[in-house]
């Protein structure tokens, strides 16, 4: 199973560990959901994929997570069309 991790740079004096900074690896895409400061959502970007900064318009982080696939998924089945369709002029 694969693991969400906190990627957060906290500072010394910092007493609570809240995370502002989560990333998944998945076969070398790497699918962040994060903070942006004075902004009470959470947001993904996945540079790869061309997603930077997409507001989830959630603030529980278990529900941004979910919404982060979510839109991860659509764009790599966006993806897999556009490769259909290629494959199909080369006939």
């Amino acid at each position: 199973m694969l693991e969400w991790k906190d990627t957060t740079s906290y500072s010394r004096g910092d007493k609570e560990r809240i995370p502002r900074i989560l990333e998944i690896k998945v076969e070398g895409l790497r699918i962040v959901v994060h903070r942006i400061i004075h902004y009470p959502e959470w947001y993904v970007s996945c540079y790869d994929l061309n997603i930077e900064d997409r507001c989830l318009y959630v603030d529980d982080l278990y529900e941004a997570k979910i919404k982060a696939i979510d839109i991860i998924l659509e764009k790599l089945e966006g993806l897999m069309r556009v490769k259909e369709v290629l494959e199909n002029e080369k006939i």
